[in-house]
């Protein structure tokens, strides 16, 4: 993450038409979603998260940066309806990020964007069936607004759409004992968050 940091304000330093940088720590109300398998699901509960973003935006206010976000929650696994496995999961995002102004005001900034990147599913203090952590190529779908209160200080707005790309498998390869039995879930599954933070812009 530095290195990115470092990197995106030698470009605005060799750029004098460079409009912003911005940086921006959040906090948000996180949606737990869940994994369908056949009579198996992976449930994750609602919590909070909290992230960083740096944006170097160009003149056109197109945006270029990296965000990380991390939702420490809990998990259920239930088969049937009965429940046979539970735990603690940090959930960790990294994305590269795209973004548009949508309406370039002085002081309110509508904005769009699209991330690319991983997430990690890491589980812990499981009890009933053994879990692994998970690394996932991931996307992330972003909007809202940014309301500045002067030229170097404002207030963001936002909600996420996240997206991990399963492929493979997914279920932080549980399995019972020496049985080799796992559970595996093939199709994607949705997450979303509602939160805001502070924008600081250089």
């Amino acid at each position: 993450m530095k290195k990115i940091i470092f990197f995106l304000l030698i470009i605005m330093a060799f750029n004098t038409k460079a409009q912003s940088f911005e940086i921006a720590p959040s906090y948000a109300y996180h949606f737990g979603g869940k994994i369908n398998y056949g009579s198996e699901q992976i449930k994750f509960t609602d919590s909070d998260n909290y992230g960083i973003s740096a944006n170097y935006i160009l003149p056109n206010g197109v945006g270029i940066g990296f965000e990380y976000i991390r939702q420490s929650t809990t998990f259920t696994h239930d088969y049937r309806g009965q429940k046979i496995g539970t735990g603690d999961v940090n959930n960790d995002w990294y994305q590269l990020v795209g973004t548009k102004n949508i309406i370039a005001k002085e002081h309110i900034v509508p904005y769009a964007g699209l991330g690319v990147g991983a997430a990690n599913f890491s589980p812990s203090n499981v009890t009933g069936i053994s879990y692994s952590s998970e690394l996932k190529f991931a996307f992330t779908l972003q909007g809202g607004v940014k309301l500045f209160l002067s030229d170097h200080i404002g207030i963001k707005l936002h909600a996420h759409m996240y997206v991990p790309i399963q492929w493979g498998g997914f279920g932080f390869t549980a399995g019972s004992g020496g049985s080799g039995a796992g559970f595996s879930a093939g199709s994607s599954f949705i997450q979303g968050d509602i939160g805001g933070g502070i924008i600081f812009r250089l």
